[in-house]
């Protein structure tokens, strides 16, 4: 007669083989990564700011990439693009996303369309006359490079093992400061050291089978314009000054798409008029981009990598109420409608993407709530409707919701069906 443990054994072995050999059958996760160079040579008006026409370019700073990183299980793709531009708004969106799928036949929850939000970059813009007619040649460069990176990283897909970890960054903090003015509270734009931020660092790595650096996916919620309205100089900001940091640290090829997380009400600690410093001192906004790249680097290196099996996105579209008008005024207005882009990357990875500029309390609330071990809030994705504010800063008001188009419960709508299908990605 066989021992009872012998029988416990016997059948924990039986449950664990199938699982085991159910993970084998999955088709591994295959990356390829391309970067294409965007940088104009001719003269163009810098996006970002009011007056686009005063702000034509007058040097580069540094040099301004678009990134693409794409990932492949069986029949599954997901294209990832991070570009050195604030966005892609004003009807540019369909304009690119259209291209990209009949060239590469994808479905729209397959492609990630996103910008860094640097605000001293080139206009993304069809209009061919303004601000000077040289922003329309730049977006028709931008999309021909665009589909040129994710054709060589398509080209370039291959075995990999994936890793993902967590750091910690102090360059951002909120930006909506409460002061009294005149007996009454009101919001400036100005640092906010009590007001909530997201420190998270979030960092995929990407290694060929040989173990030699592939990506460096980061993550991260902060505008990327610690250079203000005075500014003149192209510049990717702190997103592209990071980028190019880590990719030169890590070395060997790597490419590094930088990714704005709910940033919204979030600026870096400092914003300045321009590259200008004392002798012998890094420019501000170089150095805090040096210490972005650093911890990206260090949260990179001490990450470990596996091979991971599936990869699945879902898309889906809210009709969001709109900001009521002042009383007595008709409201014929339709509904604001969002994309909502949610992917998972084997089991412990999700990805969500908003086309707007979420504050960060919503992307808080959603890794907070999020079925997966690591959440990247992807924004500025797939085209661009302006400020989402969470419902408590309507009445203080302030610069991001006077021009926001959205009601205050919208935040709430999108953070539910974000966690919705979240869940439905991760089948749960």
């Amino acid at each position: 007669m066989r021992c009872p443990c012998f029988v416990v054994l016997l059948c924990l072995v039986s449950l664990v083989v199938p699982v085991f050999a159910q993970a084998a059958r999955l088709p591994s996760v295959e990356v390829g990564v391309a970067k294409q160079d965007i940088t104009p040579d001719y003269p163009c008006a810098l996006e970002g700011y009011s007056n686009p026409a005063n702000r034509v370019y007058d040097t580069v700073h540094d040099r301004i990439y678009v990134r693409a990183i794409v990932f492949r299980s069986g029949t599954r793709r997901l294209v990832l693009v991070s570009a050195d531009v604030t966005g892609f708004a004003i009807g540019t969106h369909p304009y690119f996303e259209q291209a990209i799928m009949a060239r590469f036949g994808l479905e729209p929850d397959e492609l990630f369309l996103a910008g860094t939000h640097t605000h001293s970059s080139p206009m993304v813009i069809l209009n061919k006359s303004w601000p000077t007619g040289n922003e329309y040649r730049f977006t028709e460069n931008l999309r021909r490079k665009t589909i040129d990176a994710i054709d060589l990283a398509f080209r370039s897909l291959q075995p990999v093992k994936l890793g993902v970890g967590r750091g910690s960054s102090s360059v951002a903090v909120n930006r909506r400061l409460p002061v009294e003015e005149d007996g009454k509270l009101v919001t400036r734009l100005a640092p906010n050291p009590d007001g909530p931020v997201d420190r998270e660092v979030l960092v995929m790595k990407a290694v060929r089978t040989d173990g030699t650096p592939l990506a460096a996916l980061f993550d991260y919620a902060c505008h990327s314009r610690s250079l203000g309205p005075p500014n003149k100089a192209l510049s990717g900001d702190i997103f592209g000054l990071a980028e190019q940091f880590i990719e030169k640290e890590i070395g060997r090829g790597c490419v590094s798409p930088a990714f704005a997380g709910a940033s919204g009400d979030i600026d870096p600690v400092r914003v300045v008029p321009g590259f200008a410093t004392e002798a012998g001192q890094l420019p501000e906004t170089v150095r805090m981009a040096t210490l972005l790249g650093e911890e990206v680097c260090r949260v990179w290196n001490a990450t470990e990598v596996s091979a991971m099996h599936e990869i699945e996105s879902i898309t889906s579209r809210l009709r969001l109420p709109r900001k009521p008008l002042p009383p007595g005024e008709q409201d014929n207005r339709p509904p604001i409608q969002l994309d909502i882009r949610v992917a998972r990357i084997g089991n412990d990875v999700g990805v969500v993407g908003l086309n707007c500029e979420a504050f960060t309390e919503i992307g808080l609330a959603i890794k907070e709530a999020s079925p997966f071990k690591y959440t990247f809030i992807v924004t500025n994705c797939n085209g661009g409707e302006g400020y989402l504010p969470v419902a408590s800063a309507y009445p203080a008001g302030g610069y991001e919701v006077n021009i926001s188009g959205f009601a205050p419960e919208a935040a709430d709508m999108v953070v539910s069906k974000a966690l919705a299908l979240l869940r439905l990605v991760r089948r749960e």
